[in-house]
């Protein structure tokens, strides 16, 4: 959501949570995904240009096996550095440089 200068003030939020539930019932071998849409006026492709956060807590089925964390795979590697980078505050600036629009 923007105010009228066109900044962001907001982002949608979707809660799958109640006091009566937990949230949604993930599955192991359902490959999840986030898609991210956003509002680009420049009329140009915006290189890296969209985010989008998800989190949660995460509840597993009683007795249910899930696969094991692979430290070698190199998209758990980036999301480690990224979730680092940003319990030092620097991961926003880091964003904002990275998504800027040259």
């Amino acid at each position: 959501m923007t105010d009228g200068q066109g900044h962001v003030v907001s982002f949608p939020l979707a809660r799958f949570y109640s006091w009566r539930g937990l949230g949604v019932h993930v599955i192991p071998a359902h490959r999840y995904r986030l898609t991210v849409v956003y509002d680009n006026p420049t009329g140009r492709t915006i290189a890296d240009g969209g985010m989008g956060a998800v989190a949660g807590l995460f509840v597993p089925d009683w007795g249910a096996e899930w696969p094991a964390v692979d430290p070698s795979d190199t998209l758990y590697q980036r999301d480690l550095a990224a979730t680092i980078l940003a319990g030092k505050g620097q991961m926003m600036g880091h964003m904002m440089g990275h998504h800027a629009d040259p």
